[in-house]
């Protein structure tokens, strides 16, 4: 009882700090599924420890080893895949913008019949800026949307990540919400050089 108290003031203190955006009912109910002594959590915290980043997202979603991507997860039926940056490593002119183009572009030159699908969506959080446009191509034949998403955290001189979602129209439709709440749960933790 304790521990559902506990979810239900966070959720609250949540929606009191500013984050924009509708909190998903799934996703709550699995926060507060997971409360209960007897069962084992419903969500699973991935850090990207080198960048000092990290994404919780539901349970039946796996880590996967040897990618190219500094975090890869997949459930089944989607791949939540993240490149990582550290903003002291962007080039003079450069912005976390520029990143997320130039590797949205470099995935989007390996596809066929790409097509944008929605606009850019952008949502202020107290600790990040997160932008989202879904995408949609085809690769050998089959179609997947691509929910392309850049997580800029707060203040400017922290971190960013390159978020990408990929799944069957079907299944990203139905999930965006549960994909807005990951990235909803990015958390950066500030370093010194």
């Amino acid at each position: 009882m304790r521990s559902r108290i506990a979810v239900l003031t966070a959720l609250m203190m949540l929606g009191l700090s500013g984050c924009t955006g509708p909190i998903n009912g799934a996703f709550v109910e699995a926060l507060l599924e997971g409360t209960e002594e007897s069962q084992a959590p419903l969500t699973q915290t991935y850090e990207i420890p080198y960048y000092n980043m990290s994404f919780t997202l539901p349970k039946d979603w796996e880590e996967r080893d040897s990618t190219p991507y500094d975090l890869q997860c997949y459930n089944g039926s989607a791949y939540f895949s993240v490149f990582a940056f550290l903003d002291i490593d962007l080039g003079e002119n450069s912005e976390p913008y520029d990143y997320y183009v130039a590797q949205r572009e470099d995935l989007f030159s390996k596809r066929d019949n790409v097509a944008q699908v929605e606009e850019a969506v952008y949502k202020s959080y107290e600790d990040k800026v997160v932008m989202t446009e879904l995408w949609s191509a085809e690769r050998d034949g089959l179609k997947n949307y691509y929910y392309c998403c850049l997580v800029d955290f707060l203040p400017d001189d922290q971190g960013f990540a390159w978020v990408i979602f990929t799944g069957v129209p079907s299944y990203v439709s139905r999930e965006k919400d549960t994909f807005d709440e990951i990235l909803a749960s990015a958390k950066y933790t500030s370093i010194s050089y």
